[in-house]
């Protein structure tokens, strides 16, 4: 680090995000448990991502299936 500056850290909420997006990249339709699973095997909080997921806002659509809720992206 030559000029003094610290690079900016990536937030546990953008962090949330990113595994979001690769969790369901092409199309894949992932169980909501699944990705909170995903997310605190790298150490973020169920809130959190609750909070990405609200962030990602339309870009997610949810449904319930036989009893388990699924989020993938919107076509």
């Amino acid at each position: 680090m030559l000029s003094g500056i610290e690079p900016q850290r990536e937030t546990k909420t953008q962090q949330a995000k990113d595994l979001i997006c690769t969790l369901l990249a092409g199309g894949k339709q992932v169980l909501s448990e699944d990705i909170d699973k995903a997310a605190l095997e790298r150490g973020i909080p169920g809130r959190t991502v609750r909070d990405a997921k609200r962030e990602l806002g339309d870009a997610l659509k949810s449904k319930i299936v036989e009893g388990r809720k699924k989020v993938f992206w919107m076509e």
